[in-house]
């Protein structure tokens, strides 16, 4: 089981944070943990929502897996959609490939910044399977970018097989 191996799976949740908190933020709605909380006015700006995704990914936490991958296909604002799917590049697990897929295939819209969940997507894949399709990556954590642009088809064949095995 490559998921039980994972990195991801392995890091211990970081002390006093609490997913469901998190998951409200991002989708300003009532957490399964706790159905009768009402929405919150002060959740509802986008720069929230973009920071708590940026948050999720320095915690790499893998319970929010599935409220971020809501969050990347859904959210209006394309800033907080690219960072999701960067969030979820960063908690490294197999089961958010076939939504990265989805959005490496779908998401073009470029936020403000000039970034786009489809890019985000592509990195958070190589990043997910180890490889170097859109940034080459050293030692020292520096990052620099690939002689030629990066075949997705490959990378997308790559995930997929990850995947697979994650769930064999």
């Amino acid at each position: 089981d490559v998921s039980a191996s994972h990195p991801a799976c392995a890091r211990p949740p970081a002390i006093g944070y609490n997913p469901f908190i998190a998951c409200r933020i991002l989708n300003n709605r009532s957490s399964p943990a706790a159905p009768t909380q009402k929405q919150d006015s002060r959740l509802n700006s986008y720069v929230v929502r973009w920071h708590t995704c940026g948050l999720m990914h320095d915690l790499a936490d893998a319970r929010c897996i599935d409220q971020l991958i809501d969050v990347m296909q859904s959210d209006p604002d394309p800033q907080v959609r690219n960072t999701a799917a960067y969030a979820l590049g960063g908690i490294g697990h197999p089961r958010a490939i076939p939504a990265l897929i989805k959005t490496l295939e779908s998401d073009h819209e470029y936020d403000e910044m000039g970034y786009n969940a489809s890019s985000s997507a592509a990195t958070a894949l190589d990043d997910i399977i180890g490889s170097h399709h859109t940034r080459i990556k050293s030692d020292d954590g520096m990052c620099t970018l690939p002689s030629s642009p990066a075949d997705r088809n490959q990378l997308k064949a790559e995930a997929l097989r990850v995947y697979e095995l994650s769930n064999a």
